[in-house]
């Protein structure tokens, strides 16, 4: 196959681990911005600590795809297809 600049594939494959313990799986950030913040509930891109830090979901994971095996990032609303629950909802979970 000759790959075409500026193109779009797709591979399908098995989420063969989640490695939760490496990287746990959420995280939390400001409302408008994805990024991280860090230990302190502060945010660096916008120099502020929220008052209401939001959880988004992040997974990283192991892949197979019948020829090689990945590792790879999930977030937000793409594991919220997977799980098939707002991380809200799973927070209460896992704090049970």
């Amino acid at each position: 196959m000759i790959k075409q600049p500026n193109a779009t594939y797709t591979r399908v494959g098995m989420i063969t681990k989640v490695l939760d313990q490496e990287c746990g799986w959420k995280y939390s950030s400001r409302n408008n911005y994805k990024s991280k913040l860090d230990n302190n509930q502060y945010c660096n891109k916008c120099n502020l600590t929220p008052q209401f830090p939001l959880n988004r979901y992040r997974l990283v994971v192991t892949m197979y795809n019948r020829k090689t095996t990945i590792k790879l990032g999930i977030f937000d609303k793409d594991v919220e297809k997977i799980v098939g629950k707002p991380i809200t909802a799973m927070k209460k979970i896992y704090e049970q």
